[in-house]
Formats: structure tokens, sequence, C-alpha cells
């Protein structure tokens, strides 16, 4: 399989861009079950899970199939099929192995990962997959605070939405910077996709050793774009047109507050991707006790989002599933730790 990491920040159009190069006929992009992260945060919590594969396999698996989540797959894969293309026994060889399954059964080879903090496993993914290709996705920093402010999963107070798409494109960059050294790396601005996609996957296809496909810009038209765009209202526009007036709303929808205190924390991040700053008075001063308010405010507001979260369908059960992973771990573990009885 040869692995394409969609790398960025949230809100920052990698569902776009995925469901663009999935209709290349060489490509395939299912949807983000997030795999690196949640495997990571299980290996973590479960020591020597790493010497039971069969475990991470079975956990892989079961979050592609949450029934209704707009993360399940179409393909219900099962443990044989994974273990033909496992190419080692770790998380990477692991969720490597899932994604390379799914585009057998479809019967190509390359594969768009679009998955959480992949600046995290990028070179452990390597590591695995030296033929893997990175695409370091940004969007102006101000436009993802706008987007994020719509989503209940995010922090929502702008103070804490602007540190973190800092810290994230410090890491991204760093990353980037490495495997662009070595030619494994393409830098992709949200705004160029948007506002002239056709230049802009010409560019990327080069990059990646695809011929360029018309088909990439009708992404809305395919019955996998309009299905994904039903399952889930944050995925919406997967079944519209590229939106190229979809950028710079941050005039309008940040106040004069909010941009300063996003540029107060992130500027350094908009000056190394070229984007203008726009608050041209004094840098915001912020006191204690208002930092104190605003980690309050920003607490409540994820309390109070959550259930809107969890109301739409599959988003509970598979944050049951998620959490439920962790005990069966290690309850299978301890099974097979136990000293077996002889006769």
């Amino acid at each position: 399989m040869k692995p394409i990491l969609i790398m960025s920040s949230e809100r920052s159009g990698s569902n776009l861009l995925r469901r663009m190069l999935a209709e290349h006929p060489g490509v395939v992009g299912p949807p983000p079950p997030h795999l690196w992260r949640h495997l990571a945060e299980l290996a973590m919590d479960v020591p020597g899970l790493e010497r039971n594969v069969d475990v991470w396999i079975d956990a892989a698996l079961a979050m592609t199939r949450v029934e209704r989540s707009h993360l399940s797959w179409k393909h219900e894969l099962v443990p044989g099929e994974v273990r033909e293309h496992l190419r080692a026994e770790n998380l990477s060889g692991v969720a490597g192995a899932v994604y390379a399954a799914f585009a057998a059964r479809e019967g190509v080879d390359a594969c768009v990962i679009k998955e959480n903090h992949l600046w995290d496993h990028a070179h452990r993914i390597r590591a695995v997959y030296p033929e893997t290709r990175v695409i370091y996705l940004h969007r102006d920093g101000r436009d993802v605070a706008c987007s994020v402010k719509r989503v209940p999963s995010h922090d929502q107070h702008i103070t804490y939405i602007a540190r973190e798409w800092r810290d994230e494109q410090r890491r991204a960059r760093l990353v980037h910077a490495d495997l662009a050294a070595v030619g494994a790396s393409h830098p992709l601005r949200y705004e160029d996709l948007i506002e002239d996609p056709e230049a802009t996957l010409r560019a990327l296809c080069s990059f990646l050793d695809l011929e360029f496909v018309p088909a990439m810009l009708a992404f809305h038209e395919s019955d996998d774009s309009k299905s994904e765009a039903a399952k889930t209202a944050y995925w919406k526009n997967l079944s519209k047109p590229v939106q190229s007036e979809n950028r710079g709303r941050f005039h309008r929808e940040l106040s004069s507050r909010e941009l300063a205190l996003f540029e107060s924390e992130a500027g350094d991040q908009l000056d190394a991707l070229g984007y203008a700053r726009a608050w041209t008075g004094a840098p915001a001063r912020v006191r204690r006790v208002q930092r104190y308010a605003f980690a309050v405010w920003n607490a409540w507001q994820r309390r109070r989002q959550r259930d809107e979260l969890l109301a739409e369908p599959g988003r509970r059960e598979r944050a049951a599933l998620i959490a439920s992973l962790r005990a069966t771990a290690a309850t299978e573990l301890a099974r097979r730790a136990a000293p077996r009885c002889g006769t």
C-alpha cells in the first residue's frame, strides 16, 4: 500500500481534499476512524499491548464498524485479511494493515489517510511504509477559528482555539520540513485549493505520481460523498461543489477583541505561513483573572455542547466503544498472562 497522509488541523478542508483524491480511480479514501490516535492512547494505558497484535487488530476493526457513525466503513473487514497486509507488529503496522485491507477490497494500492494528529505518527508510519507521501494542508487559523466555533467537540474560547492551532502548526511544520527535505511532503494551502482547485490538484497529483482526472473536481457528485455528507452536519459540504468564497470569514465573524486575542496568541504561525495580520492595534493584554474567566467559560461551553454532539447518530455509540476498548484490552491481556492449568 502507498499511504497518502493528509496532515492538518481540523476544520482545514481535510475531508474536502480526501474526497477529491478518493475520486481518482487509483486511490481510496475511507472516513477516518482515527486509529493512530486511539491505538496510541490504548497502548499507553495498557502496558504490553504492543506484544498482542490480535488485540490491536480487533480494536482497530471495531472502530471502523460503529453502527450509524459517520466514521464507519462500507467494508466490514475481518482479522484474517488484515493480517495478510501486516508489515510490522506495532501500532503503525496494524493501522496501516487495516487501511491496506480496505484498499485491497477496492482493488487499488494508494490510500488517503486523513486522521487527527498525524504529525505525531508520520515518522513511525514512514518507518513501516517508506513509500508514504505527506500533504501538509493548512488554512488561515482565523478562519479555522470561525469554523471551530460551530463544532461542539472543540474548545470555544478564541484564546484556546488560537493556542491549539498555533501548537499544531508548529508540530506539523517541523514534520513537514523533515519530510520535504527528502521529497516526501508537499505543502498545500486550503485557500489555493478552493480558489483554483484544478491547478492545485494538478500540482498535487504530480507530487503523488498520479495523473490528474477531472472526476476529482466533481467529488460532490459521487455516491460516497453524498452518503458521508448525509451522516453528519459537519460534513454537509461534501455534497456541494467547491466553495471558492469560503475564505476571509474572520473579517465578518470575529470581533475586534477576538481578532486581537487570536493574533496575540498565534501571530507567529500566521506570519510563518504567509497569512497577513489584520489587527493593527496594540497587542491584546490579558490579566490573570481574565485568563481564569476564559478557562471557566471555555470549560462550561465544552460541557454544555457535549450533549449536542452526542445527539448525532453514532456519536454516543462510538464514544462508548472507545471507552470500553481499554477495559477489553486489559481483560484480554490478563487472560493471556494467567498461568494455564495442565492435567
